[in-house]
């Protein structure tokens, strides 16, 4: 049914990042092929029920295919996919996919700065500024993507933090600053609000 295959979907494509941190890019890649597949048998039903394009699971799992997507292209390539390249995504999906990414890219770098490499944990920094002010063009306040902005800003000031840390701690040889461990992201103030109504 469309539900298993929007499951499997999201299922494969956190295996692929899974993967990516892992180093194992034939995995991710086999993932995200069998990914496309799923999502292009589902394409039929979608058209014939327009309204299904639309549910938050499938969303969803079109969201983290996006990152997978995005997150293999730059370990791969260094740059973003082109947006047309990951047809029939929405814009949104592409969005909600790539904020996400930064998170990954939070954590890619973090394991980078384990191993003291300053030049990839700085291009991490970097890619996370050029997003941002990609994003400050958009008027998310209104959007369902403002809880991901949120967080991408989160992510910025954390590798602004990482970076600077590794320096001092290449300087102070083996010192290993609070921002090399991984810690969860801070729950925001609407995440806090749904917890309590939930009780």
């Amino acid at each position: 049914s469309g539900h298993v295959c929007c499951r499997e979907i999201l299922k494969l494509a956190k295996q692929a990042i899974f993967a990516l941190h892992r180093r194992d890019v034939d995995q991710c890649q086999r993932n995200i092929k069998h990914c496309r597949k799923l999502v292009a048998e589902t394409q039929p039903i979608t058209e014939g029920f327009p309204a299904l394009r639309f549910l938050g699971i499938y969303v969803g799992a079109l969201e983290e295919l996006a990152e997978a997507e995005i997150f293999f292209s730059f370990i791969s390539e260094r740059r973003l996919p082109r947006f047309a390249s990951l047809h029939p995504l929405r814009v949104e999906e592409y969005l909600g996919g790539l904020m996400d990414f930064t998170g990954e890219l939070n954590r890619f770098a973090v394991l980078r700065a384990v191993e003291q490499d300053l030049e990839t944990v700085s291009l991490c920094r970097d890619f996370v500024n050029k997003i941002h002010e990609k994003m400050l063009l958009l008027d998310l306040r209104n959007s369902p993507l403002r809880r991901k902005y949120d967080t991408l800003k989160y992510t910025e000031k954390k590798l602004e933090s990482l970076c600077y840390e590794l320096q001092m701690g290449i300087r102070l040889k083996g010192f290993l600053p609070p921002s090399m461990t991984l810690e969860p992201e801070p729950m925001s103030k609407s995440d806090a609000e749904e917890k309590e109504e939930g009780k």
